[in-house]
């Protein structure tokens, strides 16, 4: 499909525990194209300059919302344009009870990408092995 923006392909990743006990694992990578990122950006900043402009015409509502609703539009849209992929979808079994479980995932920026075991709760660093 042409001007698709978004590619999603399946991974390898390695779930290790915080014991460094380590697991393979399967998990769905979605890359996201600088077009759609800077689209999504600019909608979040708008939303919040817009919601701001609503609120100004309501007494007391806007001594906050007309500040508060720019700054989280900026920050939802900082985050959109730093989100240049997000892993999801992780399947494989838990390295410290050794259960089968399902992660969420996240997005993919500088920090390192925790989740926890949806048996025992512990916490899951999600690697990938294989550079997509």
């Amino acid at each position: 499909m042409t001007g698709q923006s978004r590619s999603a392909q399946e991974v390898q990743i390695t779930l290790r525990s915080e014991q460094g006990a380590t697991r393979p694992a399967t998990a769905t990578l979605t890359r996201y194209e600088r077009g759609e990122r800077m689209g999504r950006a600019a909608g979040f900043a708008a939303l919040g300059l817009f919601g701001a402009g609503i609120f100004v015409f309501v007494p007391a509502v806007h001594l906050i919302t007309t500040w508060l609703l720019p700054l989280a539009g900026l920050i939802a849209a900082r985050s959109a344009w730093r989100t240049e992929a997000k892993l999801t979808d992780a399947r494989g079994e838990c390295p410290a009870c050794g259960a089968k479980i399902t992660l969420s995932g996240g997005q993919l920026t500088e920090a390192p990408l925790w989740d926890a075991c949806t048996a025992c709760s512990r916490p899951l660093l999600m690697v990938a092995t294989e550079s997509a």
